[in-house]
């Protein structure tokens, strides 16, 4: 018999190949010992083990590009795994980013659209007079021109200052004592509003002169 139980058969050794063909266990093979691997190659997995014995560890991202849940909110919920590490992970395939007026939680902070994204700009809105100049401001997902002002009670300006369409209707701050700047009875006025500035009209006009210590026909 030729070689038979042979001492070094079995005993351990290193195969001189990477990952896990490392070790090895001595053989006799044709006449001579041959270190042989414990562990054939095999295809790599992400574990951050050289499993196919090539000497590179997890290349290929083994294990990733399919669907999973981040368990993130807004739009980093939805993942991708990857190996990372000698493990698998679950990335976002939406990473975070500013927030948008868009209804969806872009930022990932579990709130949506907060802080006005996108809006502060002026605009025009639909109101009439002085509350037509505006400001964006995010509203259930959508830019919206909101008023600056509201509207109050008429002034005498030229300015349709209770938005509703009209300019200086109603005769705005009129009826206050003034002088109208004519002589005798003709002096007192009250105010009334032309043109968008208050005027004085006299509250008497010119009349035939009476014995009375008054200047009736002005």
């Amino acid at each position: 018999m030729i070689d038979e139980e042979v001492p070094e058969d079995g005993q351990a050794c290193q195969s001189g190949l990477p990952g896990v063909c490392a070790a090895g266990r001595q053989a006799c093979v044709d006449g001579g010992l041959d270190c042989q691997p414990i562990v054939e190659p095999s295809p790599e997995q992400c574990d951050g083990i050289d499993n196919d014995c090539d000497g590179t560890v997890d290349e290929g991202d083994p294990g990733s590009g399919d669907a999973c849940a981040t368990g993130l909110p807004g739009v980093c919920a939805a993942g991708q795994t990857a190996c990372q590490n000698g493990g698998i992970v679950c990335n976002p395939v939406v990473p975070a980013g500013p927030e948008l007026c868009d209804g969806i939680d872009n930022d990932c902070d579990a709130t949506t659209d907060e802080d006005n994204p996108q809006g502060g700009g002026e605009c025009l809105s639909d109101a009439p007079g002085v509350c037509g100049t505006g400001r964006q401001f995010c509203v259930n997902g959508a830019l919206e021109c909101q008023p600056v002002r509201e509207g109050i009670p008429e002034l005498c300006n030229n300015l349709d200052d209770d938005c509703d369409g009209a300019i200086d209707e109603g005769d705005p701050e009129a009826g206050r004592a003034c002088e109208s700047g004519e002589m005798g009875l003709c002096a007192r006025g009250r105010t009334t509003c032309v043109g968008g500035a208050l005027a004085c009209e006299a509250e008497s006009d010119p009349q035939a002169e009476l014995c009375d210590g008054l200047d009736n026909d002005c």
